[in-house]
């Protein structure tokens, strides 16, 4: 029942959210359309009337479309919002960005959910308003439609940038999960090249869409438009793949044994150190009796050992774990070479990262 609960409120909560972001809008666009047809206009003044009457309403049938549409999204997504109003904190911090990592679990899938939704929202309420101005503009025999709904438009697309600089400042947490290093997580590239590249890109897309928004109420050049959306994605090519991918490739694959490093360390310090807690936060004895395997061979004496080597019931934990998030789990075998063709320590961490260096 909680959960037919949950979706409906869910649903409910998204059309009305949509319908308070839409319905202004289309407002504002009828307003300012709603003037006597040009000169040279196909449409006596009484036929246009009557079609913007008919656009209105078109439109509102448009919104609720849109609403009922992306209204569906939040619904399915059930689960992310239990979590995160269920949330307790684990007691442990990342050692990147310091937060309980009940926040990558339960908080970050949840703020990334509202977070592509109102993109959604802004992009469909944005599409609405640019037809329903294209058309009226058709209709009244005006060249250049765009001109009527700049102020509107360029307030829209200021918001947009807005939630684009949200999301490059969100996906810095989300480096905590890169599979770009010697480890699943924050190595060497992120840690010195996407991190504060990411946080670049958030001061660009505020700036941008300041300029977008002074240009567009302000001034009619649009150099003030074009020039920063341009500067903004030329920096989005550079430093959000190009920069990167560089820096991997010809800085840290070479060397990448000892670049990775601690890294690496982190990692298994983190590992053993749940193991040992038996991942209930409560420290498990380390003298635990020596056990014999198949094949006669003493096995390690606590499960920190036995994963590290990557066998034993403690590393098909961190495997089949379905709590842990993929940066804290190993990787399939015991052994992965690096990309310098060396063997990292048993039990390499691919999976395991929430590291600093």
């Amino acid at each position: 029942m909680k959960i037919v609960t949950t979706r409906a409120v869910l649903f409910v909560l998204a059309v009305a959210v949509f319908l308070t972001l839409a319905l202004p809008n289309l407002y504002v666009a009828a307003r300012s359309t709603d003037r006597p047809p040009l000169a040279n206009a196909a449409l006596q003044p009484a036929d246009y009337h009557f079609a913007h009457k008919f656009l209105v309403r078109a439109g509102i049938g448009a919104v609720v479309l849109f609403a009922l549409v992306l209204a569906a999204h939040p619904a399915s997504q059930w689960e992310s919002v239990l979590l995160f109003l269920n949330r307790v904190p684990f007691g442990e911090t990342d050692p990147i960005f310091g937060r309980d990592f009940s926040f990558l679990i339960f908080t970050l899938p949840a703020v990334r959910l509202v977070h592509g939704w109102l993109i959604a929202a802004v992009t469909s309420v944005g599409l609405i308003v640019l037809a329903f101005h294209y058309l009226t503009g058709r209709l009244r025999g005006e060249a250049r439609f765009w001109e009527g709904a700049r102020v509107q438009l360029a307030v829209l697309v200021a918001v947009m940038f807005l939630l684009i600089a949200a999301g490059h400042w969100l996906g810095r947490y989300e480096l905590l999960y890169s599979p770009t290093g010697a480890v699943f997580g924050v190595g060497y590239t992120d840690d010195h090249v996407n991190l504060p590249g990411r946080a670049l890109l958030t001061v660009v897309a505020v700036a941008t869409a300041g300029f977008v928004l002074v240009g567009g109420v302000f001034s009619k050049r649009y150099r003030w438009v074009v020039g920063p959306v341009a500067i903004w994605f030329v920096l989005l090519i550079l430093v959000g793949s190009l920069a990167p991918w560089l820096v991997q490739r010809l800085r840290v694959e070479p060397a990448e044994l000892a670049l990775e490093r601690d890294y690496l360390a982190n990692n298994i310090e983190f590992h053993a150190q749940r193991l040992r807690t038996g991942g209930s936060g409560v420290a498990q004895p380390s003298g635990a009796r020596r056990h014999r395997g198949p094949d006669g061979r003493r096995q390690p004496r606590d499960a920190a050992q036995r994963a590290a080597l990557g066998r034993g019931p403690a590393a098909a934990e961190l495997q089949s774990d379905p709590v842990l998030p993929p940066l804290l789990r190993l990787p399939g075998g015991p052994h992965r070479p690096l990309h310098g063709g060396r063997r990292a320590a048993a039990g390499d961490a691919r999976h395991a990262r929430a590291v600093g260096g």
